[in-house]
């Protein structure tokens, strides 16, 4: 959402500036300022742009960074037994049986 407004705004500056500069330069005496316009539209309509690239970005890496949720249809392993131990599920560690809890990935112990 917040990518396409931004790529529209800068769109938007860099046609109006173009716009703007070629009535301007029309003008024959105000070249200076169609210059001066066009190239503060076309430069800011381009930092629009570039900052709808890196959201874009920033977005990706937060996603990428998140941990992803176990699916309600994958089923979780029980914990095993073994030699009077409990057997975390999750990492493979050997507990006490008296512990709710993983000593090394605090996962629970059913």
């Amino acid at each position: 959402m917040v990518k396409s407004v931004l790529q529209a705004v800068g769109a938007i500056e860099i046609i109006l500036g173009v716009i703007a500069a070629s009535l301007l330069f029309s003008q024959g005496f105000f070249w200076i300022y169609g210059l001066g316009v066009f190239f503060v539209a076309v430069s800011s309509g381009i930092i629009f742009l570039a900052f709808a690239e890196i959201i874009e970005h920033l977005i990706v890496i937060r996603e990428s960074l998140q941990p992803k949720l176990i699916d309600s249809k994958s089923e979780i392993k029980p914990t095993e037994k073994v030699d009077g131990m409990l057997k975390c599920p999750k990492c493979g560690t050997l507990n006490p049986s008296d512990r709710n809890e993983c000593r090394r990935c605090s996962a629970k112990l059913t």
